[in-house]
């Protein structure tokens, strides 16, 4: 369930700017209580901070956060991305609200984590010393560095040949204990089928508890006693805790605000430290290599001091150059 709009009331001092002072009142307290009792959580917003302003001027002008949309745990789980855009106002005093359910974002490259459910499985120790003896010819620090990032890469050949998916392997014992039952409500023979749904049984309780490791590892919660099972709750955590991690705007040093990919690569570009950058990336590479002015690049080339014969194979290349689609990763 999800609830959008108007509550006409404030949560703490977070959610007013300017006017008079908050003040916790009986309003405020029963809107604390009604979201408390029926969990609900606060969705993430982009935009501006306050939905509503009384448009006045001077020290009368008052921003207050009286528009949002809060949701219910089941919700959240549906629709994991959704994310609530404020946008501008233009004739009313409150701010409009788009509810959008599939935020799309870049990720980046998948980190290496040392899974603790790794530890059930006996040729595990087998596959880190056979990884970890061999020393090579650097220094020290050198042979520690070859040696973790050649473990690494084992780990993930032996992670996906012993283990490999492990939601799909929950899934398909559930799908097998489902087969074993429904055979035996359906055998006209009365087999005993009690070996075998033990058996089916039996596997999918195993796969279940790797899923809750697998799950309390990632929300990073250790209060929890070890033996009891809170998986759904782990999940709520690591669902809370992803949707905090991703950075939707960016505020640099002037004040102003970045929320496109290509709006952040420029503003690194300007701020990086070393060596001044001397070009700026464009993702549209096609659109950009089409606007250039071939003799103001071998003018720059020849003002650079490139020898007459580089500028000329460079004035090959460039002037019969076509674009295809890499098949792999960018080396």
């Amino acid at each position: 369930m999800i609830i959008a709009g108007d509550f006409n009331t404030l949560l703490g001092p977070q959610d007013k700017r300017g006017g008079a002072p908050f003040k916790v009142s009986s309003d405020v307290v029963q809107f604390r209580e009604w979201k408390e009792a029926h969990c609900l959580k606060q969705m993430a917003h982009r935009g501006s901070k306050f939905t509503w302003c009384n448009n006045r001027r001077g020290s009368q002008r008052t921003w207050e956060l009286l528009d949002r949309a809060m949701a219910t745990v089941n919700w959240c789980e549906c629709f994991p991305d959704a994310v609530i855009h404020i946008l501008p106002r233009h004739i009313s005093d409150h701010a409009p609200m788009l509810l959008v359910t599939e935020v799309p974002y870049m990720r980046g490259s998948r980190i290496f984590r040392f899974e603790r459910l790794w530890f059930d499985y006996p040729d595990l120790y087998n596959t880190v010393v056979s990884n970890w003896v061999n020393r090579g010819t650097s220094s020290p620090m050198g042979n520690v560095h070859h040696k973790l990032c050649r473990l690494q890469g084992a780990l993930r050949r032996w992670q996906r040949s012993s283990i490999g998916n492990l939601f799909n392997r929950v899934s398909e014992a559930h799908q097998r204990l489902d087969e074993v039952i429904n055979f035996e409500q359906n055998d006209v023979n009365l087999v005993d089928y009690m070996p075998q749904i033990r058996s089916a049984s039996n596997r999918l309780a195993a796969l279940q508890r790797k899923l809750h490791i697998f799950w309390a590892q990632r929300a990073r919660t250790k209060w929890i006693k070890e033996g009891d099972a809170n998986t759904r709750f782990f999940q709520a955590k690591v669902r809370s805790r992803r949707s905090r991690n991703h950075i939707i705007t960016i505020r640099t040093s002037d004040g102003s605000i970045l929320n496109l990919p290509e709006e952040d690569v420029l503003h690194s570009l300007k701020i990086r430290r070393g060596r001044n950058a001397l070009m700026a990336a464009k993702i549209d590479l096609a659109c950009a290599y089409d606007s250039v002015e071939w003799p103001c690049l071998f003018a720059v080339l020849q003002k650079c001091g490139f020898p007459p014969l580089w500028i000329r194979w460079m004035e090959q290349c460039v002037m019969k150059l076509c674009f295809e689609r890499s098949k792999g990763r960018v080396a």
